[in-house]
């Protein structure tokens, strides 16, 4: 017979009450991750951008286009300068969808462009991580990439059109290449997803519909987003089957309708247009102090192509590289509008390194540590350059002044109220004055040489309004020419420098002088 065993008799002290469960969390609710919860604050800081934009480069030729749309939705004419004829290829969707916001809610231009920049900084991150994401699967990965796109640039400021740097997007936020460079890297995120699963033919037909709006957008900046959509579908797609094929007919065929529907300019001849190259070659000096930082990449796309021939980022990186060494020789230096696609590459290719898992190998971790070393060197250089910028959203006179001094900045422009206060909307301002004719179609005015080249002018009018202008405002220039040169402009005002003489004879009233004493004259000329 079995005996018990002594310890079996022992009694068990009582222990603390279990633990109460957790309740379930409902379903499709999710605690936001840190790497979001960063990525939700540079939003928030593009918001805040978005509301102190500084008036310089190209504000107010955008404010004249959406300007334009507000009045007159269907036959805007020219955005600059006052005449009949074809439309301007800078009506595009996304400036007259900013034209429907300001009809609509009453916003000025400049406010409607405001609320634009918000988006854009919006559809900035969120479509850098959804690209960002199907290249890592780190959720730092993002993070890195935004702080490299912002800061990973050079040593010396430079402001362009297009470009993600930091002073460069608290310029340009509210830019249409802004938002056409957001939706591009949506476009390749899109891209990366249905060539790695198997997207239908409506997916492929959807993302040809958003290339042909990109295009219509800003047809410059699409040259680079059709690079990096042609080195995605380089890397990715396998086979040449018959759904691979009807996928790329549905693509193109989105891509195309867009632009064959669209009422207004051709936006088509903006690209090949020489009359812009003269403004973009600008990009290509000083290419070590505005590009330097970033060629921290280049090892790193040497082991990508190690790795695989068909790396995206490597092909991105090529194309782009190649397209502005083209623009280069040819003199074409429009094509330099692809660079910040090289550099979104590089800093992308910066991003996925450094967020990737620990390498085992100790040659690789070796080489790993040295570019944490040089990051950790080359992000504050970046962050100095780009700390000027503290000057345009900070209020006047909240830094110190050694601070000020050491900074590289551009002094936002002044406003031109005070001349506003008499000309009207419509009304046609002669001058050569640098700020006044790049701001007053800002405003709903119309100057006769525009500040900008439109495509849309027959180069022999540009001569004549040049000449026109010439004459108006040459002292030396006979008094009858010059009578003759204002109603030829057919202009209701002048707006001349402190040096520059009103024409002689009657028909010529100064109503107001400006800060810079510029001065705002009147003509009542019977011509």
């Amino acid at each position: 017979m079995a005996t018990a065993s002594p310890t079996a008799s022992r009694t068990v002290p009582p222990g603390p009450p279990p633990a109460a469960p957790r309740p379930p969390r409902p379903a499709g609710t999710r605690l936001p991750r840190p790497p979001d919860l960063v990525l939700a604050g540079f939003v928030c800081f593009l918001m805040c951008v978005a509301w102190r934009l500084p008036w310089l480069g190209d504000l107010g030729q955008h404010a004249a286009v959406i300007e334009r749309l507000t009045q007159d939705l269907t036959d805007p004419g020219s955005p600059l300068v006052k005449r009949p004829g074809d439309s301007s290829p800078y009506y595009t969707p996304y400036t007259v969808l900013a034209a429907l916001l300001a009809r609509l809610t009453g916003l000025s231009a400049f406010a409607t462009l405001s609320v634009c920049a918000g988006v854009n900084g919006l559809a900035l991150v969120v479509g850098l991580r959804c690209f960002v994401r199907t290249l890592s699967r780190s959720a730092w990965a993002p993070v890195c990439a935004v702080l490299f796109m912002v800061f990973l640039w050079g040593t010396h400021l430079f402001l362009w059109s297009g470009h993600t740097s930091l002073s460069a997007l608290c310029l340009s936020l509210s830019y249409p290449s802004t938002f056409a460079f957001s939706l591009g890297l949506y476009l390749w995120a899109r891209l990366m997803r249905a060539t790695r699963g198997r997207a239908g033919v409506r997916h492929w037909a959807l993302t040809g519909l958003l290339t042909g709006m990109l295009v219509l957008i800003h047809p410059v900046m699409a040259m680079g987003a059709l690079i990096g959509c042609a080195a995605v579908c380089a890397g990715t797609v396998r086979g040449r089957g018959r759904h691979t094929l009807a996928r790329g007919a549905a693509a193109t065929a989105g891509a195309v309708l867009p632009l064959l529907l669209w009422p207004y300019g051709n936006v088509l001849s903006v690209p090949d247009s020489s009359a812009l190259d003269h403004f973009h070659v600008s990009a290509y000096q000083a290419v070590p102090e505005r590009y330097g930082l970033a060629l921290l990449a280049v090892p790193v796309l040497l082991l990508r192509l190690r790795r695989s021939r068909r790396d995206p980022l490597v092909l991105l990186c090529l194309g782009t590289a190649a397209v502005a060494a083209a623009g280069w020789w040819t003199g074409h230096y429009t094509w330099g509008r692809v660079l910040p696609y090289l550099m979104l590459g590089l800093q992308c290719a910066l991003a996925v390194e450094v967020c990737a898992p620990w390498p085992r190998a100790r040659a690789a971790r070796t080489g790993r540590a040295l570019l944490a070393a040089l990051l950790a060197v080359a992000l504050p250089l970046g962050a100095w350059a780009q700390a000027g910028t503290l000057l345009h959203l900070l209020p006047a006179g909240a830094l110190p002044r050694a601070f000020t001094a050491r900074v590289q900045f551009l002094p936002t422009w002044p406003g031109w109220e005070w001349a506003m206060h008499h000309v009207r909307r419509g009304d046609v301002v002669l001058t050569n004055h640098y700020l006044a004719s790049r701001m007053l179609p800002g405003y709903g005015a119309y100057t006769v040489m525009p500040a900008w080249p439109q495509p849309e002018i027959p180069a022999a009018e540009s001569a004549r309004r040049a000449t026109d202008v010439a004459r108006a405002l040459n002292g030396r220039t006979d008094a009858f020419l010059r009578r003759k040169a204002v109603c030829g402009a057919k202009a209701d005002w002048l707006l001349l420098t402190w040096n520059q003489s009103i024409p002689p004879g009657q028909g010529f009233f100064t109503v107001a002088t400006g800060p810079d004493k510029s001065r705002l004259v009147r003509v009542e000329l019977h011509c």
